[in-house]
């Protein structure tokens, strides 16, 4: 799993990922495992994470 993350993300992204999940409050973690891959590289963008993919 770790390896698919790093591959996701990027090793400066996991970790900054991290910050900002752990950062929210569980409603706003369940949004954002809810979103779509369109939501979530919106989101990611919006908040300063580059998109690997």
């Amino acid at each position: 799993m770790s390896e698919e993350l790093f591959k996701t993300f990027g090793k400066g992204n996991f970790y900054k990922l991290g910050e900002i999940i752990f950062s929210l409050s569980e409603e706003e973690q369940d949004k954002i495992l809810n979103m779509s891959s369109e939501e979530f590289k919106k989101w990611k963008k919006e908040h300063g994470l580059k998109d690997y993919n």
